[in-house]
């Protein structure tokens, strides 16, 4: 019987999940630096050990966990350092009246009955002071009940408020603010009437985008033409993430259970996906070799439909 062990594969895997870890709960800690300066003093000295040991594909696995968990303590970092010109580093300066706000939309618009949100890459704030070029994503708000046609890719000039998402100040409440830096956004900007959003212009997507959308779009339509509203809303939540067509009464009973997060894409939907068409694959006769690589392609494309 063939023992389990850990592959190269898995252990960078891991190395890098645990180097996101690390840099969650470690950083902006006193000893965060003396816990980087341990791990590297350890990783010279298994180097060298094994440089006497003469096993150099031990040598190379160290390299590469090491390096695969810098990458993952980078990866979290980079979403606590902002650039001079980040967009929520002008939140401090904003006054009274409206600022216009020029990017491009990099999300798919979400409609609710009377809201409309998506996230907005930044390229200029105007103020009634100052004009200044800046960069980074802000997830915007629009309260309208009105119809707008806003696309993936379209250019918008939009007025409103720039704020600061909420943070949660309990334990184990869901952080709005956490969660939005996880995705590389710091900012929110709020716009309450429809005729403050100008779109100067369509947007040109590419072919793998365009045909990303495709497939989300006919995926919506198919659960929306197949089920009834309820079912189809709640389905449409844990597959694809959308709540806007959700009752706000079963988004609050999803709430109260405990199981919001349900309706939300996360690893618990990737790891699903995975396991179903991992084992589908294998049911169909088709080699192990060709299962993985055929469940990876599978995994990307879900989770490039799901947004």
């Amino acid at each position: 019987m063939r023992k389990f062990g850990l592959t190269p594969l898995i252990l960078t895997v891991i190395s890098y999940i645990l180097g996101i870890l690390l840099g969650n709960f470690f950083a902006g800690a006193k000893y965060f630096w003396f816990l980087i300066i341990f791990l590297s003093f350890f990783g010279l000295a298994s180097v060298f050990y094994f440089i006497l040991q003469r096993k150099p594909g031990t040598i190379v696995l160290i390299f590469s966990v090491l390096a695969f968990l810098a990458l993952g303590i980078a990866r979290h970092l980079g979403t606590r350092l902002l650039p001079p010109d980040e967009i929520s580093r002008c939140i401090s300066f904003q006054t009274p009246k409206r600022s216009r706000l020029t990017g491009v939309v990099v999300s798919i618009p979400k409609k609710a009955s009377e809201k409309i949100n998506f996230v907005l890459a930044c390229e200029r704030l105007t103020t009634d002071k100052k004009e200044i070029e800046v960069t980074g994503k802000t997830q915007v708000f629009l309260y309208t009940s009105e119809s707008i046609q806003i696309n993936y890719g379209d250019r918008l000039n939009i007025y409103g408020r720039l704020s600061s998402p909420f943070a949660s100040t309990n334990p184990g409440v869901f952080d709005y603010r956490k969660y939005l830096s996880y995705r590389n956004i710091h900012s929110l900007f709020s716009v309450y009437r429809s005729e403050d959003i100008e779109i100067s212009g369509r947007g040109k997507i590419g072919i793998f985008r365009s045909i990303i959308l495709k497939i989300r779009r006919r995926i919506e339509f198919v659960i929306k033409n197949t089920l009834p509203q309820l079912e189809s809303s709640i389905l449409a939540g844990v597959m694809l993430g959308e709540r806007t067509a959700l009752p706000r009464q079963i988004q609050g009973i999803f709430t109260d259970a405990g199981v919001i997060h349900t309706l939300a894409v996360s690893g618990l939907h990737v790891g699903l996906v995975l396991f179903i068409f991992y084992a589908f694959f294998r049911v169909m006769g088709i080699p192990k070799k060709t299962t993985y690589f055929l469940t990876i392609l599978v995994v990307i494309l879900y989770a490039q439909v799901a947004g």
